[in-house]
């Protein structure tokens, strides 16, 4: 490492208590939980304290855990781990939120886990487009299957007759009871160069599955802060993490696109009245898109309720709140027990949306219980 002599070293103390190792600088302090293997945000703690005198807490190494995909389910190609490639959309008759697009280079992957239930024969089935690539060809191109490390099979995928047509291609699989990790490779042999829309592990020839519907989300308790990328999705919308400053697990994103929406579920409101809609966003664009804010009575789930409210999201920057940022704010008449609380887009391109649960408003008009 260049200038790495010119540093002296740092002096430290070492002490282990109840399982952890302590190394502390006198300004850092790093905590390992001794013999728990590779460091993850469980075992490992750093603590900093700044030239302010501000302690900093924080777990390094953090690594998402790779998605799932039960047996006979359809699992949305952008949803899993993308090694390479990227999710897309700029072609038509996809599900989800989008496509995975690339396996332009060796190595490019897409990884999740399935749990088998009982050993046997199962199909590795994959909704896919493929056309003329980046070398010019028309023809079938190949990826690999890969479990659990072992040797791989090869997947043929037939080339269509041009990119917005998607078609179906299986490989068969042998797999023995209990969990795998099955991941479809660009290896050195293959030609790559398709999107994938979708994929499924499913009984030998049984058919390929449906879409699931879409997430009704996590409910929102009444006061409380909830993360948007908790709510249910439908159309565009999807979690993302591409941006620095978010709580939770991520942000909402997607909302580029028209039908894009979230959904939450607000639970315990005290009593009728009037209430405000609390969103922390980010916004990029030069311009102040909107969103619509739409109330929905418990029992007519697709009816909306007379007066929607549209938000317009202000704020430009993408990184998080600063001191003196507004949070916009709409009131919305909420009935005691709670709303469905739906936010459609309406040419918004702005890329993270955070939703609070909905706050007692100041003083206002009561609605007749």
């Amino acid at each position: 490492m260049v200038g790495r002599d010119d540093f002296a070293a740092t002096p430290f103390t070492k002490t282990v208590q109840d399982g952890w190792l302590t190394l502390d600088t006198g300004s850092m302090t790093v905590q390992y939980r001794e013999g728990t293997g590779d460091f993850s945000q469980d075992n490992l703690r750093v603590k900093l304290t700044t030239s302010l005198g501000q302690d900093v807490t924080g777990s390094p190494w953090v690594t998402a855990e790779t998605p799932s995909c039960a047996v006979g389910t359809l699992c949305e190609g952008e949803a899993l781990a993308l090694q390479g490639l990227a999710s897309a959309k700029d072609h038509a008759g996809y599900t989800g939120s989008g496509f995975a697009a690339g396996f332009e280079n060796v190595g490019n992957s897409m990884t999740f886990r399935t749990t088998v239930q009982q050993a046997g024969s199962y199909d590795l089935a994959m909704r896919y487009a493929n056309n003329q690539g980046g070398d010019g060809k028309v023809e079938t191109r190949t990826l690999s299957i890969v479990v659990d490390g072992g040797a791989p099979v090869t997947l043929r995928l037939p080339a269509g007759k041009n990119w917005d047509e998607w078609k179906q291609t299986t490989a068969a699989l042998d797999l023995t009871a209990g969990q795998h990790t099955v991941k479809v490779v660009r290896g050195d042999a293959d030609s790559g160069r398709v999107n994938v829309d979708s994929l499924a592990i499913v009984p030998s020839g049984a058919a390929y599955p449906a879409p699931t519907a879409a997430n009704a989300g996590q409910d929102c308790a009444f006061g409380a802060v909830c993360e948007a990328e908790d709510a249910g999705k439908a159309g565009s919308a999807t979690v993302a993490t591409d941006h620095n400053g978010f709580s939770g697990d991520g942000f909402a994103a997607g909302f580029e696109r028209a039908g894009a929406q979230l959904t939450a579920h607000v639970t315990g409101v005290p009593a009728a009245g009037d209430y405000a809609l609390q969103v922390r966003y980010a916004n990029g664009s030069a311009g102040t898109p909107t969103l619509t804010a739409a109330p929905r009575r418990p029992g007519r789930h697709h009816r909306r309720a007379p007066a929607h409210q549209r938000l317009g999201l202000l704020e430009h920057g993408d990184g998080p709140r600063a001191p003196g940022r507004r949070r916009q704010r709409r009131r919305d008449r909420l009935p005691d027990g709670g709303e469905q609380l739906q936010r459609e887009l309406r040419h918004h391109r702005g890329r993270r949306h955070r939703v609070a649960g909905a706050r007692r408003a100041r003083p206002a008009r009561r609605l007749p219980s």
